[in-house]
Parts: structure tokens; sequence; C-alpha cells
């Protein structure tokens, strides 16, 4: 129950922030909307990614975080091909990925573009 609870409040809460873009948008004439999102390009390696997400995923591994920093490293002149990240001093791929691991992928995406200001669409 909570998981569905934390859900549907994240939704709300991102349903709103898009309306409020849309609303400024057209109401005001000072306003100018700007869209970023947290990643640029993505990387040219997604296999590589995947492996380090499932070592992030796997609960039977008690230094799970660990070993996918050293899988990270050990590859990451591959792993960061073609990654380009809006604020890399902020979130770094490795960050965000880790992020997406902890909060699933479809709450990612739409929890990373309310992030860095980019509306949405709506959930129907």
């Amino acid at each position: 129950m909570i998981i569905s609870e934390t859900e549907s409040m994240a939704k709300k809460f991102i349903e709103w922030i898009s309306l409020q873009l849309k609303f400024n948008q057209k109401l005001r004439a000072d306003f100018e909307v700007r869209i970023y999102s947290a990643i640029v390009s993505y990387p040219e390696k997604e296999d590589l990614w995947e492996q380090f997400e499932t070592i992030c995923r796997n609960p039977e591994k008690e230094n799970r975080l660990e070993e996918a920093m050293n899988f990270y490293k050990s590859h990451q002149s591959e792993m960061d091909q073609g990654v380009e990240v809006l604020w890399p001093g902020r979130f770094s791929y490795a960050r965000l990925m880790i992020e997406k691991v902890n909060i699933g992928s479809r709450v990612f995406r739409q929890a990373r573009w309310v992030k860095m200001n980019e509306a949405i669409p709506s959930f129907e």
C-alpha cells in the first residue's frame, strides 16, 4: 500500500507542476518556458549500464552499491562514452542510475523531469 500511495502522491505533484507551467506560460507575458533534462545524451554502451543496475538490485549482496561502483570504475571509459548530463558536478550519470534503481524506472523518468524543470504528459 505504501508504494501505491507514494506513487499516487508523486503523480499528483507532477501533474500540479505541469499545470503550473501551462498556466504561467499562457497567462503571463513575462514568463518564458525553458525545458531542461538531467540527461542530455545517453550512453553508447547501454548493456554495461544494465549490468551496473543488475549489480545494484541484487538483494543477496550487502555491498552491492560498492560492487556496482567498482564495476563502473573498471569500465568507466566505455560506460561514459556518449553520456552528457546537465549538471555533472551535482548529478553524475552513475548517481542518476543509482537513483533510478532506488525509485524504479517509471518514477525515475517522472522525477527527473520535475527535478530538472521539464514538463511531462499527464497520467491518463
